[in-house]
């Protein structure tokens, strides 16, 4: 593990996260700790995406890039007199926008060294990594990190990916390369996944990334993270996704690796709050849905 890594088992840091878009409506507004592992739900527009996105730019150890990141958030975002803040442990970061005409836009990010190296899979980062040409500018310096991480993995790999002399990646297929821009989502998501999971003790930010993936790709792709000593924030809508987090030991178990001991936390954002949630919860509306199929069938 790195020097500065905080992934022991049961290490758990305090987060705060306060989004006002206007200065006064709350558009997220909680607390909450971050486990080892700790998984996100909430409906669309709850604020997901954004959390993982200031986390992200909070974390990254490159200051230009978190103030990219923050800047766009910042842009898109707010109105004048809008604002948002994020303390993660000693870490804080902050924009708002100012009446001044211009709308003007002034963040604070404070100087305290970074934990490791931080990745995020964007909502649709499987495209940039099989069409490296569609590459987010705001995150290239970010996925050519993580690029490096992948290539020095050494391990047993579900996918067969190498690194070309061109710089592409491609998937081993027999004993022919298949340009991974031709290989299916799995191969890229799950690919890269199992290989930072390897050795790397940073942070792994996943934004549905394992929503859409058959369910035993999800259930391999969860049981490496959680095998992993990094740490990893997960946002999801699938109660399955939120419950092989929360199963940790079964999940290891069913995927062949050996159980460990792992510190796993779960909220659904609900008004802008955070609320913990467990294994039975979230699963309310697929209840609903068998209840009414088994009354049709009668």
């Amino acid at each position: 593990m790195g020097e500065n890594s905080i992934t022991e088992v049961g290490m758990n840091m305090k987060f705060r996260v306060e989004i006002r878009p206007d200065g006064g409506r709350i558009l997220l507004a909680g607390r909450g700790r971050l486990a080892d592992k700790t998984v996100l739900m909430g409906p669309p527009r709850s604020g997901k995406t954004t959390f993982l996105h200031l986390l992200f730019s909070l974390l990254t150890p490159d200051s230009e890039e978190s103030a990219d990141v923050a800047y766009s958030i910042a842009d898109s975002l707010l109105e004048p007199g809008g604002f948002f803040e994020l303390e993660a442990g000693e870490f804080h970061i902050s924009c708002h926008k100012t009446d001044d005409e211009g709308d003007s836009i002034v963040c604070s990010r404070n100087k305290k060294p970074r934990i490791g190296d931080v990745f995020i899979f964007y909502e649709g980062v499987e495209l940039t990594l099989k069409q490296p040409r569609a590459v987010n500018p705001m995150f290239m310096k970010m996925l050519q990190r993580m690029e490096r991480y992948a290539d020095k993995a050494r391990g047993l790999f579900r996918y067969a990916l190498v690194r070309r002399e061109d710089g592409k990646w491609y998937e081993i297929v027999g004993i022919k390369p298949l340009a991974l821009e031709h290989a299916s989502r799995a191969v890229a998501v799950v690919g890269f996944l199992e290989r930072l999971a390897e050795g790397f003790d940073g942070w792994i930010l996943l934004d549905s990334t394992l929503d859409g993936l058959h369910p035993e790709e999800s259930l391999y792709a969860a049981a490496r993270l959680l095998a992993s000593g990094a740490r990893v924030v997960v946002s999801t809508h699938s109660p399955w996704v939120k419950d092989l987090f929360l199963c940790a030991p079964a999940t290891l178990r069913l995927a062949g690796l050996k159980p460990r001991r792992v510190s796993v936390v779960a909220y659904e954002i609900v008004g802008g709050e955070f609320k913990r949630i467990d294994f039975s919860d979230y699963g309310a509306v697929y209840s609903k849905l068998y209840e009414a199929c088994n009354n049709e069938a009668r």
